[in-house]
């Protein structure tokens, strides 16, 4: 995996930030167009990266309750077709930047950072 392709891999906390963002702020019949789009982008973005990158959270509570508001906003608004073409066009880039990047190689090590401080106790957390 090359360099360049491992700076967009989004973080898991910044991932999960964003889907809590959106369970959060569920879509209502009278949020603006405009609002709904910019959601349903965010939430395509997020579940495409998230199945991509981190297909272990699948099981976790916070990864169930994302999935359940995205459904809930989907047909609250009868935005099944559009989601569908959402997905696939995310999936789509999604694996167009890994094929290009798997054309590159490098020998970089891929450097995790850690949440906590190294003087923290480690927390409890749901996500293995």
């Amino acid at each position: 995996m090359s360099a360049p392709f491992v700076k967009e891999i989004p973080t898991l906390l910044s991932l999960i930030q964003c889907a809590d963002s959106l369970v959060k702020n569920p879509l209502t019949k009278e949020s603006p167009f405009s609002v709904r789009v910019a959601w349903f982008d965010d939430a395509a973005k997020t579940q495409t990266a998230l199945l991509t990158h981190y297909p272990r959270l699948v099981k976790e509570s916070f990864y169930t309750e994302f999935e359940d508001t995205v459904q809930a906003g989907i047909s609250l608004l009868n935005f099944q077709p559009f989601w569908s073409i959402m997905l696939g066009v995310e999936t789509s880039q999604s694996s167009a930047a890994a094929e290009s990047s798997a054309t590159m190689p490098d020998s970089s090590p891929i450097v995790i950072p850690s949440v906590a401080g190294k003087d923290s106790p480690p927390e409890k957390s749901a996500i293995r």
